[in-house]
């Protein structure tokens, strides 16, 4: 099951977080590999502890400043992908000799993880049937959440349709 999150980076690097992080783990009770996305919550609570003391350790480092030097544009075309707190986002640029971007494609998190969201509230609206319309609803959103899709997404993201 392919999806992007804090839950999948647990999934794969959990063997790599720092201490204090490990043991935020240990106590959650997360058991991994999880493919529950309401462990995702969880498990970006767990990366939160991991970024404080990855950032104290930073600071504790003193670094010199490095002096910037501005590259000159060229024409060109690239394409990466770099981890968010959402999960991959992918991109890609096409530049003009000028430095002016002429193309640009980004694939979001949530864009990524469209397709398991679906599936998911299919999965979970047969269970829910004989519950309150109001308890339904409130369910299928929590679910949503759970992916942390970005801000207007889980502001707008279900109209219902009783039939």
């Amino acid at each position: 099951r392919y999806f992007v999150s804090s839950l999948a980076r647990l999934n794969n690097n959990a063997d790599q977080l720092l201490p204090k992080a490990k043991l935020a783990l240990k106590q959650s009770g997360l058991k991994l590999p999880s493919v529950n996305p309401f462990d995702n919550n969880l498990a970006q609570a767990i990366e939160l502890v991991q970024a404080i003391e990855h950032a104290i350790a930073i600071c504790q480092m003193h670094l010199p400043a490095e002096e910037y030097t501005r590259p000159a544009p060229r024409a060109g075309n690239g394409i990466a992908a770099i981890e968010v707190p959402r999960g991959t986002l992918w991109h890609e640029y096409t530049v003009a000799d000028d430095g002016t971007i002429t193309f640009a494609n980004i694939v979001t998190p949530t864009a990524q993880n469209l397709y398991n969201m679906q599936e998911d509230v299919r999965k979970l609206v047969p269970q829910l049937l004989k519950l309150p319309k109001e308890t339904i609803i409130i369910e299928i959103e929590k679910l949503i959440r759970a992916y942390d899709p970005c801000f207007s997404c889980s502001a707008h993201f279900l109209e219902v349709n009783w039939v």
